[in-house]
């Protein structure tokens, strides 16, 4: 009995620390080929969707933009098929290298569709990947929102299970075992 329940807390305490990538267009250990990029300028922005499938919180979004421009980046919920609410922002110095960004505080993502979206301060460029991915992402053009499909942004984004889930997991294994115990 005691084996179980002390099993069950470990479950739950390694699951609740352990990152997941839920959405990735680097190729393996992290490459990418930016044959290409998509330009931004301070009137445009660029985003991509990505897809939430059990309430999670973000660990980081990893993203590669040029190098010459300062960038905003931000999180946002679905506005209907394209960027809606900001969740979270970063100002980030394009370098044409990886780089990756961490929560500014706990943002907790419930299942559903959220973008990256970035924006930059001048002219600047959002790199895409040609290492075999094909994907579709938005841009903006006079304030509208355009899909542009063939490659893909550079992008991946890892989360954590959120806490609450894995404690009611933990719960249910110190359950079952208790359930295991009586009806010996």
């Amino acid at each position: 009995m005691k084996k179980l329940i002390f099993l069950g807390i470990i479950v739950s305490a390694a699951s609740a620390h352990g990152q997941t990538t839920i959405y990735n267009t680097f190729g393996p250990g992290d490459s990418y080929d930016t044959l290409g990029s998509w330009t931004v300028s301070s009137a445009q922005s660029v985003a991509t969707a990505f897809t939430v499938s059990s309430a999670s919180n973000l660990s980081s979004i990893s993203l590669v933009l040029s190098a010459g421009t300062n960038y905003t980046v931000s999180l946002t919920t679905d506005g209907s098929g394209q960027p809606g609410t900001v969740l979270d922002s970063w100002s980030v110095a394009g370098t044409s290298a990886k780089q990756t960004l961490t929560p500014n505080f706990t943002d907790t993502l419930s299942a559903g569709t959220y973008y990256v979206e970035a924006q930059s301060s001048g002219a600047g460029a959002w790199s895409l990947n040609s290492i075999g991915y094909s994907d579709t992402f938005l841009y903006t053009s006079e304030g509208n929102w355009y899909p542009f499909t063939g490659t893909t942004s550079v992008l991946q984004v890892q989360t954590t299970p959120e806490p609450a889930s894995m404690a009611a997991v933990g719960f249910g294994i110190v359950g079952l075992a208790i359930r295991r115990r009586r009806r010996r």
